[in-house]
């Protein structure tokens, strides 16, 4: 079984000149936990080849043990370095697909008609889809055959308009998710403490933060399995 990663190939927020890129343990946990499962990993992202990671280059919050792991896995950065790009994507040989997160996602997976594509394909066909923090801004373009969002009467998470407030980046950001989710007309919903917060509306999986990667890995992992 094959599933595909969809990454932000965005490595900096907007003017501000700060970085950003793929949030290291939202892509590390899913990628070793559905390899370790015999699960094919493939990476794509908007633009194909590399892909940025996200820095912490603040003490108080270094990597996760499962983010340094991959950082310093010769075999994962190369894959990192050559991504697909997504118009080589056929959403019919996959059987599940995960979006980690990363704030480069607002900008170029939210109104991205490839990356919305492949959602209503995936959803259509009932196949997973695991989306994590920012990775649900994929789901903003989507729509069904009439141009309804197919987020529409859905329950999902994803990053909180109070957690973005907590970043100080939101008045850099081309939308809010919990905002622009809602406007959508999904049933949003989010732990208000910024908690490891996750909900499952079969096919969606989304994880509210990066605390919440490991309950929706194990969310697909049982639905694939």
């Amino acid at each position: 079984m094959r599933v595909l990663f969809v990454l932000t190939s965005i490595g900096q927020l907007g003017e501000t000149g700060l970085s950003t890129g793929v949030a290291a343990e939202t892509l590390a946990v899913p990628y070793y936990a559905l390899r370790a499962g015999g699960f094919e990993v493939v990476l794509a992202s908007p633009a194909g080849g590399a892909v940025p990671l996200e820095r912490r280059d603040d003490a108080a919050s270094p990597d996760s043990p499962m983010a340094h792991r991959f950082k310093a896995d010769p075999q994962a950065r190369m894959e990192l370095s050559d991504t697909l790009r997504l118009d080589q994507i056929c959403s019919e040989d996959f059987d599940a697909g995960v979006f980690p997160g990363g704030h480069g996602a607002l900008w170029d997976l939210a109104g991205n008609p490839l990356c919305a594509g492949f959602v209503a394909a995936m959803m259509g066909a009932g196949k997973p889809l695991a989306l994590l923090s920012h990775g649900p801004a994929a789901l903003c373009g989507a729509r069904d055959g009439a141009g309804r969002p197919l987020v529409a009467g859905r329950r999902v998470t994803a990053f909180s308009n109070a957690e973005e407030a907590t970043t100080g980046l939101a008045g850099t950001l081309p939308l809010l998710l919990e905002t622009e989710l809602k406007w959508l007309g999904a049933l949003y919903a989010c732990d208000p403490d910024g908690g490891a917060f996750m909900v499952h509306d079969s096919p969606l999986i989304t994880g509210q933060n990066p605390a919440a990667t490991s309950h929706v890995v194990a969310a697909l992992l049982a639905a694939l399995n």
